[in-house]
């Protein structure tokens, strides 16, 4: 299972990503994310990964899904990107993943509180009376 919210409001989007979905399955989810009106290739993004088991992709997979995204996802080259994935379990392709996408800046969690905090620490995102601008809110 792929969810996708965007906080449009906020410029974030939180994708959760939960059981074992195949690589068909993340093309699909991310088709639907960026053909939801919402969407925009500048947001932010928080993709958690912590409740799903990708003991299952292969190499081939994950390089077929970069060449997809690519093409498909749209993103600017600001836009950060924080994956929280399941501690031990497949973060090296992730990671091999995210260094082969050539725009916007990756980095990879194991706790989601973690990657909420790195995204919230963006220079520009604090207002001077220190309050956040643009963070990810409720998104737990």
């Amino acid at each position: 299972m792929i969810q996708h919210r965007i906080l449009k409001e906020l410029g974030c989007v939180f994708i959760d990503v939960r059981q074992s979905p195949s690589i068909a399955d993340f093309k699909s989810a991310a088709t639907l994310m960026t053909r939801d009106p919402a969407y925009r290739k500048e947001m932010n993004r928080l993709c958690d990964l912590s409740q799903a088991n990708l003991n299952h992709l292969t190499i081939a997979e994950m390089v077929d899904f970069v060449d997809f995204s690519k093409e498909n996802i749209p993103m600017s080259a600001g836009a950060r990107v924080a994956v929280v994935v399941p501690e031990n379990d497949r973060a090296g392709i992730i990671r091999s993943y995210a260094d082969l996408i050539d725009h916007g800046s990756f980095r990879i969690f194991n706790d989601p509180m973690d990657a909420k905090n790195w995204l919230q620490k963006r220079p520009g995102f604090f207002k001077e009376d220190g309050t956040f601008c643009k963070v990810l809110g409720g998104v737990s």
